[in-house]
């Protein structure tokens, strides 16, 4: 029946999906545009998808009875009989957070997925192998997904306060991550790694050339900085040199000193860090 009112609910297409054992790169647009063609990208591998088929189904109900929304699963897309990809749409008064419950979900079994209408990797959902990102806040630009060694490199030259891009973060699939930020050619480094991600649980740190200072300074500008003691600004080449072992899988480089800073996110909500 036609009506003036408008459609209290968003409304997206989501698709998630499991990555193969091998080194085929999972860049998000070739899989959507192959599985748009029932044709599964190398990147992708058979699962049974009923966990997560239950799963959705439980939610659809809580949504349904707090009327919240609608969620469900609209086709398999299928390689030998098995499942290589859900499709979900998801009609929501709260879009953002129905799609994050989605990304739980998700993350909890083990899958990646996208949304369909903007083509970014889901909140939570893993990447095959790296997500690149830079500051979101200030910089309107879609995230890198397996990026060459170069690439990252390359981006990390645009991180400077002063050209409004703070920061940029390396992230792997495990949800580890490396994150800089940068201000006069000068950068501050944290690292984390994830103990158990869905209990957020992780250990993090910041970077320091060794020789502890007790002094600190502040790098940035006065609307965006971030304090650290005057051996944790480190140079060009030295940021270079942490992001390309985080990029290679290799533990944090001993040559610098890791001032643990865990304690510090105890005492906070659990958030994602992207």
């Amino acid at each position: 029946m036609p009506t003036d009112q408008p459609d209290p609910f968003g409304q997206t297409q989501l698709l998630l999906w499991k990555w193969a054992d091998n080194d085929e790169w999972g860049g998000v647009l070739p899989i959507v545009y192959l599985l748009s063609e029932s044709q599964p990208h190398p990147a992708l591998q058979p699962f049974d998808p009923s966990d997560l088929i239950r799963d959705m189904e439980k939610v659809a109900a809580e949504w349904r009875a707090a009327r919240l929304g609608l969620i469900g699963h609209r086709r398999r897309i299928q390689s030998a009989d098995k499942a290589v990809a859900v499709e979900v749409r998801v009609l929501a008064t709260e879009l953002t957070a129905s799609i994050a419950e989605i990304a739980k979900l998700a993350d909890r079994l083990g899958l990646s997925g996208c949304d369909l209408k903007t083509g970014e990797l889901l909140p939570q959902c893993r990447p095959k192998r790296h997500v690149l990102r830079l500051d979101r806040e200030r910089v309107d630009s879609l995230p890198q997904y397996d990026p060459d060694l170069p690439t990252v490199l390359c981006a990390l030259g645009a991180v400077d306060v002063r050209k409004r891009v703070c920061f940029a973060v390396l992230e792997a699939a495990s949800g580890d991550y490396v994150q800089t930020y940068g201000c006069d050619g000068k950068y501050h480094v944290e690292w984390r790694e994830y103990h158990d991600r869905a209990q957020n649980t992780f250990a993090h740190f910041a970077a320091g050339l060794p020789n502890p200072s007790t002094e600190m300074i502040w790098l940035g500008d006065s609307k965006h900085h971030v304090a650290a003691f005057t051996h944790e600004i480190l140079s060009r080449p030295e940021v270079e040199h942490i992001f390309a072992a985080f990029h290679a899988g290799e533990p944090r480089p001993n040559t610098y000193a890791w001032r643990p800073l865990t304690h510090l996110f105890n005492t906070l909500p659990p958030q994602d860090p992207r």
